[in-house]
C-alpha cells in the first residue's frame, strides 16, 4: 500500500502554482509501483459537487458544492491514474460531509478528500468527517474506513509494555518495588538461584505490582495541567457541534479559540521546561564523567538518530570514510582472521586459578545484552533489587551527581 499525502495551492493561486504542483503529483504517482493500493488524501482545495456526469469513473454523486477549477484538475489526475474520489460515494448528511467551515460559519465546503485505486473500490467502506474530534484547526478530521484481506505473516516477535521506570525515581516506589523482591530473591531455592527465567519473573512481577506500565499515548514533557486544558478545549469543541444558532457557534468558537491559545502557550511551558531539565542533566552528566547519560540527554535534545560515520583505516594506511567500503575492509580482515588455523592452536600461558577454565559452573544466565533486551525487562529495574539501605544508596549516588 501506498499512501500519499499533500496540500494543494487555494482556488485563488496561480494557475502555474497549480500546474506545479498537479505535474509533482502525478510524477510521484507514476512512479509507484504496480500492483501497489494507492491512497490519495489531503486538503486539495477542491470542490468537486454532485454532478458526476462524465466523471463516473472518477467521482459519485454525493458530493458538495459545484465543480470548480482545483476539482476539475484533482478528478483529471483520479481519471489518469484510476483513482476514486471516496468522499463522493457514500450518502451522508451534509454535516458529514463538508470538511471546513469558515470562521463566520457562513460558508461550508467540502474541499478535502481521499482517493483510493479503483481496483481496490470493494474495500473502501466508508468516507465521512468527524465533527468531534479536537484538532485545533477549521477543518475537520476526515476518516476513511478500509478493509482489506491481506496474507497472515507469523511474527514470534513480542512488543511488550514498558513500565514507568520515571516512578523509581520516587522513594516510596522504589522501596514498595524492593522490599518484596528481596523477600522473594532470599526465599528462592538454592538449585534455582542460577536461573535467569527465575530471577527475571520475581523482578517483572514485583514492578508490574508496585511500578505499573508507561503510558505510551501521553508525551512524557505535557504536564498535568496542560492535560486539562485539552479536555476543556476538547469539551469547547463539542459545544460548538451541539449550538443550534449561528450567534451560539461564533460565542462557542471565541471560547474554542481562546482555549486553544491557552493549550499552546502551556505546551510550549512544558517543552521549554524539558529542554532546560535534559540540559541541566546533560551539564551534570558531563561534569561528573557520565558519558552514557550525556550521550542520552544529547540524543534526546537533537531529536535525531546519530548516524556519524567514524573513518577507519585500510591495510596501505589509508582513510576509509564510505560505508560500502569500510564493509569490504572489515569483511577481509574478519576473512583473515577466522581463516588462520593457527589460532585454534593457541594455549592459554597463564595457569593461575583465577584464569583457568571452570568446569563445574552450570548456568542459564544469558550475556547482558540478551538480558537488556528480555521481555518487558528494563535495566533500570535490577538498580533496586535489595534492602531499604541499597535504595537509599541508590538516592544517595542520585543527588551527588
Amino acid at each position: 500500500m501506498t499512501i500519499i499525502q499533500c496540500y494543494a495551492p487555494t482556488e485563488a493561486a496561480e494557475l502555474a502554482a497549480k500546474e506545479e504542483f498537479y505535474n509533482s503529483l502525478n510524477s510521484v504517482l507514476t512512479n509507484i509501483r504496480r500492483g501497489d493500493i494507492v491512497m490519495l488524501m489531503g486538503d486539495f482545495n477542491a470542490q468537486v459537487g454532485g454532478d458526476n456526469t462524465n466523471l463516473q469513473n472518477v467521482m459519485g454523486t454525493h458530493g458538495v458544492g459545484r465543480l470548480t477549477e482545483n476539482g476539475k484538475l484533482l478528478a483529471e489526475t483520479g481519471s489518469t491514474h484510476n483513482l476514486l474520489i471516496g468522499g463522493t460515494l457514500f450518502p451522508h448528511k451534509r454535516i458529514h460531509k463538508v470538511t471546513w467551515i469558515s470562521p463566520d460559519y457562513h460558508t461550508e465546503n467540502q474541499i478535502d478528500h481521499i482517493l483510493i485505486s479503483r481496483k481496490w473500490r470493494g474495500s473502501l467502506l466508508d468516507v465521512r468527517t468527524k465533527r468531534g474530534a479536537d484538532v485545533g484547526s477549521d477543518h475537520h478530521l476526515l476518516i476513511a474506513t478500509v478493509r482489506l484481506k491481506i496474507a497472515s505473516i507469523k511474527n514470534d516477535d513480542k512488543h511488550s509494555r514498558k513500565f514507568d521506570i520515571e516512578r523509581l525515581k520516587i522513594r516510596e516506589v522504589a522501596t514498595a518495588f524492593a522490599n518484596p523482591l528481596r523477600d522473594a530473591l532470599n526465599n528462592i531455592p538454592a538449585e534455582y538461584r542460577t536461573s535467569w527465567s527465575t530471577v527475571r519473573d520475581l523482578y517483572l512481577t514485583s514492578a508490574k505490582n508496585n511500578i505499573g506500565y508507561a503510558n505510551s499515548k501521553r508525551k512524557p514533557w505535557i504536564s498535568d495541567e496542560t492535560w486539562t486544558r485539552l479536555e476543556d478545549r476538547k469539551l469547547a469543541k463539542e459545544a460548538i457541534n451541539v449550538a443550534k444558532t449561528r450567534n451560539a457557534k461564533i460565542e462557542k468558537t471565541n471560547e474554542y479559540n481562546r482555549l486553544n491559545r491557552e493549550v499552546k502557550k502551556s505546551a510550549r511551558t512544558d517543552k521549554r521546561k524539558r529542554i532546560d531539565s535534559i540540559a541541566t542533566e546533560a551539564q551534570r552528566a558531563s561534569e561528573t564523567n557520565r558519558s552514557r547519560d550525556l550521550y542520552k540527554a544529547t540524543k534526546l535534545l537533537s531529536n535525531r538518530p546519530f548516524t556519524a560515520v567514524k573513518p577507519i583505516r585500510d591495510d596501505d594506511g589509508t582513510l576509509i570514510t564510505a560505508k560500502n567500503k569500510q564493509i569490504a575492509v572489515w569483511k577481509g580482515f574478519y576473512s583473515e582472521l577466522l581463516s588462520n588455523d593457527t589460532a585454534n592452536d593457541t594455549e592459554l600461558q597463564c595457569n593461575c586459578e583465577s584464569h583457568s577454565e571452570n568446569q563445574n559452573m552450570e548456568t542459564d544466565i544469558p550475556s547482558i545484552n540478551e538480558a537488556m533486551g528480555d521481555d518487558e525487562s528494563n535495566t533500570n529495574l535490577y538498580e533496586y533489587h535489595g534492602t531499604e539501605m541499597e535504595v537509599d544508596r541508590a538516592y544517595t549516588a542520585e543527588g551527588s551527581q
